[in-house]
């Protein structure tokens, strides 16, 4: 289940770097922000929570 939430998160971050080249708007940027913090902090790998608290600090 790990390697599950691992690459859920990643295709998240992916989709959200993704929207830089489409000039969106906040709340666009605000829904998979929050998707992807919200999947990090209940799939339950530290590391992901780790990776959560690093894209907000960015």
């Amino acid at each position: 289940m790990p390697i599950l939430a691992a690459w859920n998160a990643k295709e998240d971050l992916l989709e959200l770097l993704a929207l830089a080249r489409t000039d969106p708007n906040r709340e666009d940027v605000a829904d998979l922000l929050y998707r992807f913090y919200c999947r990090c902090a209940e799939s339950g790998p530290p590391e992901l929570e780790r990776l959560a608290t690093t894209v907000q600090t960015w």
